[in-house]
């Protein structure tokens, strides 16, 4: 069992240290996969109309 001043230490440690810093990990990640993903999405939707349009021209 961990002693009661050790407990507050890890406390105090993790609540000023570590979960800042996986909260700024996460928000960090998000931010990048908000970004990319719709970049992705994008250049999908564009090859798809260009594809469509390819197909349209080709059979007419």
């Amino acid at each position: 069992m961990i002693p009661g001043s050790a407990l507050v230490a890890l406390t105090i440690s993790f609540s000023s240290t570590v979960f800042p810093a996986i909260l700024c990990a996460y928000a960090g990640q998000a931010a990048y996969l908000t970004k990319f993903q719709g970049i992705k999405t994008l250049e999908k939707q564009v090859q798809l109309c260009e594809l469509s349009r390819a197909l349209a021209v080709s059979y007419s």
